[in-house]
């Protein structure tokens, strides 16, 4: 039989249910026909190996402790009482502490799914804009390029660039459009 602790718990996080709490890899054989038997009502029940492993091994260690406590009589049956009492209530812990992290699981999951349809919108946008500059490149490629020696005006207001003359848009002072300087 092999045993090697693997870790601790317990200052991860705000929820101390499992401070101070470590596990342990055990590691043992037994009969073939005695793991067959755990498997069949594993799979009856839904249950993992690890999951039905640790159930026969907590069971087993239940019996043992039941049989130690009618061997000491009133005082084992005492010390039996007080050990369900502490089982029931570290099981209202356990589930009281299951039923906020499922209420805060439930919200990541919303907040989860914001995100991606923010991202998805994002991812459209991004790809918007890419197609505009793309087209705007493409446009200002299509635009007469100025003559060596002169200058370019542009206007924000299209109209008045349509109306107003080459010269006038090639001269060092338009009243209508701004200077771009080429570079």
């Amino acid at each position: 039989m092999v045993s090697q602790v693997e870790g601790q718990s317990g200052n991860r996080g705000s929820i101390k249910l499992f401070e101070g709490v470590s596990k342990r890899l055990v590691s043992f054989e037994m009969l073939q026909e005695t793991y067959d038997e755990l498997m069949r009502l594993a799979k009856e029940r839904g249950w993992s190996e690890q999951d039905a492993l640790l159930t026969a091994f907590a069971i087993g260690l239940d019996e043992l402790r039941n049989r130690q406590y009618q061997e000491t009589g009133e005082e084992g049956k005492a010390n039996q009482q007080r050990d369900l009492e502490r089982l029931h209530a570290n099981y209202s812990v356990l589930k009281f502490r299951t039923f906020h992290l499922e209420q805060d699981n439930s919200a990541l999951d919303l907040k989860l799914a914001g995100y991606r349809a923010e991202n998805e919108a994002m991812k459209a946008t991004i790809m918007r804009l890419k197609r505009e500059l793309a087209e705007e490149e493409a446009r200002s490629q299509s635009i007469e390029a100025p003559r060596s020696g002169e200058e370019l005006y542009v206007t924000d207001r299209p109209a008045a660039a349509e109306s107003t003359s080459r010269h006038c848009r090639l001269e060092s002072r338009c009243p209508v459009g701004r200077r771009l300087k080429r570079t």
